[in-house]
């Protein structure tokens, strides 16, 4: 339900109400149907959500960047076992902080 909200947002970018962005229930429940179909197919769910998201611009580069180091630096920390590290409670509870 984000690329669609993301996409009116896109196209309608001087918006000044939530509203004039907000997806309607119908679409919500078309959406909810669509990827409920194939739930269970994630090649299918993927291209549906490249196809549905396909007229956005891409995101920064740098922010990939970022999330990526931010990743390795969990699975480091994770992997080694560091006191103050992820532990598989805090990553069950997401209680990391």
């Amino acid at each position: 339900m984000a690329v669609p909200t993301l996409d009116r947002i896109y196209h309608n970018s001087d918006f000044s109400d939530g509203r004039e962005v907000k997806i309607s229930r119908r679409e919500v429940r078309g959406i909810v149907r669509k990827y409920g179909f194939f739930a269970g197919q994630d090649w299918i769910v993927r291209s549906l959500f490249r196809r549905a998201s396909a007229g956005l611009p891409q995101s920064d580069p740098g922010v990939r960047e970022g999330l990526d180091a931010v990743v390795r630096a969990a699975v480091s920390r994770f992997e080694g076992g560091r006191s103050g590290g992820l532990d598989d409670h805090s990553l069950s509870t997401g209680q990391h902080f």
